[in-house]
């Protein structure tokens, strides 16, 4: 009996952290963009995480184009840098009730400098590319500007 109750414990505590962090709203502006060769691109952002609304909102401020994802809470990790990322993908479901584009389907992460830490930027992964979108702060702790 004991042994249940802890596991219940610790699948109850896993799955309020993930719900937390799930129905979490966040909105972002990024000023810069890693390019292929590793150094950046002064490029002004929006992201807007709605995922108690399950969307992504994005708009390029420089070109003011806007897009709109059906987005769902995946995971959260550690990446290779040692950085905190809230991971999100297409949510596979709305997107085909709502007919949007393949070039729609993506993976998008947030990256903090640490859990419940500061935004360092954005991931955004599609079949057209892979980019890296970054904050004034996130910039400067990876030593891009």
């Amino acid at each position: 009996m004991k042994r249940i109750y802890i596991l219940f414990l610790i699948l109850f505590s896993t799955l309020s952290f993930q719900f937390c962090y799930s129905q979490q709203n966040i909105t972002i502006d990024t000023q810069y963009r890693i390019k292929p060769d590793r150094s950046v691109a002064k490029e002004n952002y929006y992201f807007g995480f709605f995922s108690s609304n399950g969307v992504l909102y994005t708009n390029d401020k420089d070109l003011s184009i806007q897009k709109q994802y059906y987005i769902k809470f995946k995971d959260t990790f550690y990446d290779n840098a040692n950085l905190f990322n809230v991971a999100y993908t297409t949510d596979a479901v709305q997107h085909t009730l709502n007919k949007r584009p393949n070039s729609e389907l993506g993976a998008f992460s947030i990256i903090y400098d640490e859990k419940n830490g500061q935004v360092v930027g954005v991931r955004v992964v599609t079949q057209d590319s892979s980019e890296i979108y970054l904050t004034e702060f996130g910039a400067k702790l990876l030593n891009k500007i």
